[in-house]
């Protein structure tokens, strides 16, 4: 994302000169768009600023004048003089350089003679056409500037509209300068600023990570603080307390031993060694489960027990209950020792909860009486970012008040309205963020009487394969809504999940959790020593299914020691997580399931309650000799065959006949809110039934599995309905069960798919590795499945996840090794806030990563004990394609994978862009890339049509046939995805050319038979060219070929070197390779390897430019030079420079992809 913005805004009148100032105006119609009105002294132009974006790093400088490019719509012609005049007049042509602090204006009271734009106005009609004509022109601004992190361009667009000579500016602006009818102003422009931006220069080291939910949210703290050490986790005490809790008031079938024994320990002492020997009954200590050392005393009092009476009626009681709770504590995240706090909320039953409903209430308006307490007078409440909204649960108000449905919404392409609200989804999520982060914030407070501090960093969890731009959407709608510098959007919902388990499994105690996750990990390597463990996470939360394929590397990097030393020394571990893909699903999730059982309790409901049987709920056969089905059996039965649609249209039309529901589009308002009301009570009973019927309980005679008379009577009573009399209704946990499996199977089927398809593509490199005589990679094993998200409580997800994958490890060829016993599911609150937790864990260990290694670690003369010591290495969490990405193919709409999960990103330019490219292929017409998120299933992620491109710059047609060519020659492209995922389209005629630069190592002549005769076409190579992997004290150095010994000179220099953008300069043959080797003190020293000799000699060292990729050029005048990041292309700007200058290569963005959305599956529609 680029450090600076460029932004456009009406001149300030108070600053336009009298004489300058009338009649004339500009009026912007929306952010960059504006209508300019003809005055005295010409068109006024909007004035120009640059400013740095909140958060972007370091310094920035900019390269001052800009450029811009003047385009019409296609077809549309105008004044040539116009866009010259624009080019020249409105940007000041000052050749500098200037640091940018804070907004710096680029233009300032600019005038377009009248003349430019219309001709003579003293004789001349409007173009002759005797009627007003607008003349409309799109100006692209750019400007280069240099950061912190490298080089980089800026660039907008705005729309400029003349108006016809004599129009006047509307009366509704202000002097001629403001805002034009219908614009959306600043407070409802497409962001709000709901709190001042905060200051990037407190360092304050608390943020908040913030995963937003479409049914609950989450929010955890990380605040360093003041360190305090405890033995054990505040968390896992609470744990074990009430792990005691449950043994110390015996169940029903405790044996009478037990009995006795909780009776000796409530009756005796205890002692409490940290206290000074303090002594408590133990009656005493029950009363007391919060107090850690109480715990403690009384745990060791329990485990006395058993070894004094180890009777086997005890033993066979105890011992289980003991390993279950045990592991339960061990389970319970060491959220203190990691210094995070999740943030608890007030929920609508004026209790706590760490999961607050996403959803809004908004408080009544000051002219109603409710300007909220604080709030400065003046506020316009018709304003979006002046209304105030809270959280439900802290106002009172009723759930029919609240407003739902925003994250489904602003996730979106075009996001719809949100119903219950007139306001964007943009701008509620905007709110709803505020008020997740404010909480947050209050926990913070330490200070009385001091104002309440605002976090500087937010970490911000999203869907796994949301597209990049919908990202970028939600990035800046927290930043600029609540002023935020820093907003960190590094982990998606699957990953994020993931690194919950991976901090779970580390422990309270460091040490023995490092000693058991070597042991549950598989030896790969003995220099250094290293275990591997992979790591499938499967979230199904509300609305999405998130999954990620984790592989945790933990190093043993511990020096030599002695035997003494092996005794008394713990180790030094490096852990290194790496994605190895990711994949997941917009919406299937758990409102899903509840959509479903919406349906089924709807349909179960008119089966036992109608008094005449409908038609349609009849099951196939033959005429005369049906089978009668009812609705509810079709429903459960129909899920998978009707998943798309949830049921067919005759069930849904039948069950909105007896039981109506839907909304949308019901013109009489008391007959939409009675309709919306049962809706609202059917899916809270839905939602109720959905979690009870899932525990587990296969009891058809439970309280679950029946409808109480009295909530059938509240649904009937909501509204007009075609049923009989109200009484208890049934519901069978069999067909529950059938319902919801299509769904689940589903969500497992995408975890399985990806762990095959990565094990598939690990397989095969390590055959090219093996035919290559290299090491191969570590044969992957699937070793540990978690589930995690609000739905993983349903005792069938880890039933449907064991059974797909047990499937597909027996009828893959690939085997993923996989173990049904190594399944571990996360339920209960953490569940749902695994996601947030596991994204404020790993951004605090990428924080602080590197703190070990940069001090002091074990040497072989270290006299004293230490613990084990860990460094956390997250690099690997983004260095690499998350996903598959494919073109569509002809004819059977085939993916056709070009990029494949775990293709490690490379700089691709002296900036540090990081990503990926395909190779070169014919263009075709068309070219659509699509992510892969199962085997069967793809999203479009990014387009490009010729014809479109070609028509909006006026390419005359038919176009050139260098467009159709297929054999090489014509136009190709090649497709690029950086480490954002956005996706390029790169164009170039033939083969593409690159631009080299930059301080070269001459080896013409530098030794005996080296030379290049450029003008000849000759040159002479007598070896291979190497570079040093370091500097030994003596022998000869170790060396890595770069450019190996020419076989042929007619095809050893394949490539075509420019070393200027000049058009008329003739291309040099050359060549570039990947230098596979790291810089030694900033350089590379590169060698001549002579052919039959092996003896190296010295060429000479080039500095490497920054810590990044490197690659080596050599041309034919034997220049030697090294880039950063890949040689970059010679540049062309437009397609007609593709199409005349062969070899020059345009660089674009492709259109958009196209978001997942089936509108069936959203229950906010009001169509259900």
């Amino acid at each position: 994302m680029s450090a600076l913005e460029i932004t456009f805004r009406v001149p300030d009148p108070a600053g336009i000169p009298a004489e300058a100032s009338a009649p004339g105006g500009v009026v912007a119609l929306g952010r960059r768009h504006f209508r300019v009105y003809a005055g005295q002294w010409g068109f006024p132009l909007p004035e120009v600023l640059v400013e740095r974006e909140p958060g972007s790093p370091g310094y920035v400088t900019v390269h001052l004048p800009p450029r811009v490019d003047v385009r019409a719509e296609p077809g549309v012609l105008i004044p040539a003089q116009l866009a010259h005049a624009l080019e020249t007049i409105w940007v000041p042509q000052d050749y500098t350089a200037a640091s940018v602090d804070g907004p710096r204006i680029l233009s300032l009271d600019s005038r377009l003679p009248v003349s430019l734009v219309y001709g003579d106005p003293r004789t001349a009609d409007v173009f002759g056409s005797g009627h007003p004509t607008d003349v409309r022109v799109d100006v692209h601004w750019s400007l280069e500037y240099t950061g912190s992190v490298g080089a980089d361009t800026a660039s907008a667009s705005v729309a400029l509209e003349f108006a016809p000579l004599g129009e006047q500016p509307p009366p509704a602006s202000r002097d001629g300068f403001g805002e034009g009818p219908g614009l959306v102003s600043d407070d409802e422009d497409e962001f709000l600023r709901l709190r001042p931006p905060q200051p990037t220069g407190d360092n304050l080291q608390q943020f908040v990570a913030v995963d937003l939910g479409s049914t609950a949210s989450t929010a955890t703290l990380w605040d360093l603080g003041a360190i305090t050490q405890r033995q054990v986790d505040p968390g896992q005490t609470t744990a074990l307390a009430q792990l005691l809790g449950e043994l110390l008031s015996p169940p029903a079938d405790a044996p009478p031993e037990w009995r006795k024994a909780v009776e000796s320990i409530t009756a005796g002492e205890l002692v409490l060694g940290r206290r000074g020997g303090l002594r408590i009954t133990g009656r005493q200590a029950l009363s007391r489960l919060d107090d850690a050392d109480v715990v403690d005393a009384l745990m060791v009092k329990v485990e006395q027990s058993l070894h004094q009476d180890g009777r086997p009626a005890l033993r066979d009681w105890l011992v289980p209950r003991l390993f279950e709770g045990y592991a339960r504590v061990m389970n319970t995240p060491a959220l203190d020792r990691h210094k995070l706090r999740p943030v608890d909320y007030p929920d609508i039953n004026g209790q706590r909860t760490r999961a607050p409903a996403s959803a809004l209430i908004e408080r009544a308006s000051q002219s109603d009486g409710g300007l909220p307490p604080g709030s400065l007078p003046g506020l316009d409440a018709t304003l979006p970012g002046d209304r105030r909204f809270e959280l439900p649960g802290s106002l009172g108000e009723p759930p029919a008040a609240m407003i739902t449905g925003i994250k489904r919404a602003v996730l979106q392409q075009q996001p719809p309205a949100v119903n219950g609200s007139d306001m964007s989804a943009v701008h509620l999520a905007q709110h709803l963020y505020l008020r997740l982060v404010e909480r947050a914030e209050d926990l913070m407070h330490r200070q009385p009487g001091h104002e309440r501090p605002t976090v500087r960093t937010a970490v911000i969890t999203y869907p796994t394969t949301i597209l990049p731009e919908i990202k970028q959407r939600l990035e800046k709608l927290v930043r600029s809504g609540l002023g935020i510098p820093q907003v960190v959007m590094d982990y998606d919902e699957g990953l994020a999940a993931c690194l919950f388990f991976v901090m779970r499994e580390l422990s309270d105690n460091q040490n023995l959790g490092l000693e058991a996750l070597r042991a549950q990990s598989r030896h790969v390597s003995d220099d250094p020593p290293t275990w591997h463990r992979i790591l499938l996470a499967i979230d199904i939360g509300g609305c999405t299914t998130d999954i990620a394929l984790l592989r945790l590397a933990l190093v043993d990097t511990t020096p030599s020691l002695t035997q003494e030393q092996e005794f008394v020394s713990g180790r030094d571990y490096r852990l290194e997580p790496q994605l190895l893909g990711s994949t997941g699903h917009g919406q299937l999730g758990g409102d899903l399931l509840t959509l479903q059982v919406f349906y089924w309790i709807k349909a179960c409901l008119v089966d036992q309650l109608r008094s005449d049987p409908a038609p349609s709920a009849t099951g196939s056969g033959a005429s005369g000799d049906r089978e009668e089905r009812r609705l509810s059996t079709r429903v459960a039965e129909q899920a998978s065959e009707m998943l798309r649609t949830i049921v067919a249209p005759d069930v849904r039309r039948d069950l909105d006949h007896f039981l109506p529901t839907r909304w949308d589009g019901v013109q009489d308002e008391e007959e939409r809110t009675r309709r919306r009301g049962r809706f609202d009570l059917l899916w809270r009973l839905a939602e109720s039934r959905k979690r009870s019927l899932g525990a587990g309980e296969d009891d058809g005679v439970s309280p679950d599995a029946t409808i109480e008379e009295v909530h059938v009577i509240e649904i009937l009573n909501s509204g007009s309905h075609r049923l009989g009399t109200a009484k208890e209704v049934a519901l069978d946990p069999a067909e529950f069960r059938t319902l919801i499996e299509p769904v689940l199977r589903r969500a497992a089927e995408m975890g399985a798919d990806l762990v095959r398809t990565v094990f598939t593509r690990i397989h095969e490199d390590n055959a090219k590795r093996i035919a290559k005589g290299l090491q191969p990679q570590p044969v992957p094993v699937l070793d540990q499945v978690v589930l995690s998200g609000r739905s993983s409580a349903l005792e069938q997800v880890g039933q449907t996840v064991v059974g797909v994958l047990t499937h597909a490890d027996a009828g893959s060829q690939v085997r993923l090794g996989w173990n049904p016993t190594a399944l571990s599911v996360e339920k209960g609150s953490v569940a749902k806030q695994a996601t947030s937790i596991g994204a404020a864990w790993a951004h605090s260990t990428q924080a602080l990563a590197g703190q070990l290694a940069m001090r002091n670690r074990l040497s072989a003369t270290d006299p004293v004990i230490r613990l084990s010591e860990l460094d956390i290495q997250t690099r690997g969490l983004f260095s690499s394609l998350p996903g598959d990405f494919g073109t569509v193919a002809a004819g059977e709409a085939r993916v056709l994978t070009v990029l494949r999960a775990g293709t490690p990103f490379a700089e691709l330019d002296a900036r540090g862009r990081r990503g990926v490219r395909t190779g070169w292929k014919p263009l075709t017409e068309v070219v659509m890339l699509h992510r892969a998120t199962s085997s069967k299933d793809h999203i479009q992620w990014g387009s490009f049509n010729l014809v479109l491109s070609a028509g909006a710059e006026s390419l005359p047609e038919p176009l050139h046939e260098v467009w159709r060519r297929k054999d090489g020659t014509g136009v190709n492209y090649q497709l690029e995805m950086d480490q954002e995922l956005f996706p390029y389209i790169l164009l170039c005629r033939g083969l593409p050319h690159l631009l080299v630069n930059g301080q070269p190592l001459e080896l013409d002549g530098a030794r005996q038979g080296l030379s290049f005769d450029a003008g000849l076409h000759t040159f002479s190579l007598p070896g291979s060219i190497c570079v040093s992997l370091g500097e030994p004290h003596t022998g000869k150095p170790d060396l890595v070929e770069v450019f190996p010994a020419p076989g042929s000179e007619e095809t050893y220099l394949n490539e075509f070197f420019h070393d200027s953008t000049d058009s008329e300069q003739q291309p040099v043959p050359g060549r570039a390779a990947v230098l596979d080797a790291p810089p030694v003190h900033g350089a590379y020293h590169f060698y001549l390897v002579r052919e039959g000799t092996g003896e190296p000699e010295d060429l000479g060292r080039l500095p490497a430019p920054g810590l990044a990729d490197h690659w080596a050029s050599l041309d034919a005048h034997g220049r030697l030079r090294v880039h950063r990041g890949a040689v970059p292309h010679l540049p062309a700007e437009t397609l007609r420079e593709v199409e005349q200058r062969p070899g020059r290569v345009l660089r674009r963005p492709m259109s958009s992809g196209l978001t997942e959305f089936n509108e069936y599956w959203d229950p906010s529609t009001g169509r259900h």
